[in-house]
């Protein structure tokens, strides 16, 4: 599995509700494409967000956001530096 970043921007500052209303459908369409939420982290004005995923790809990654209808920046593979 590799490391993915997904990379976020909001307009108005993300709501508690509006990421409680994604997350279930993105995380529907992460199992199916055999991928999983390792982490999230979200700036403190709320207006940008990354997460970090373990997944085969990054288009796996991009293709369950799409199927969830969740905006994102961008999705790119990642790795460790050292």
């Amino acid at each position: 599995m590799a490391r993915v970043v997904a990379e976020y921007r909001y307009e108005e500052p993300l709501t508690a509700e509006q990421y409680a209303r994604d997350a279930p459908r993105l995380a529907d369409c992460l199992e199916v494409r055999e991928a999983r939420l390792v982490a999230t982290y979200v700036s403190r004005d709320r207006a940008r967000r990354i997460s970090v995923f373990e997944a085969a790809d990054a288009e796996s990654v991009r293709n369950a956001h799409r199927s969830a209808t969740v905006r994102f920046e961008s999705i790119w593979p990642a790795e460790d530096p050292s």
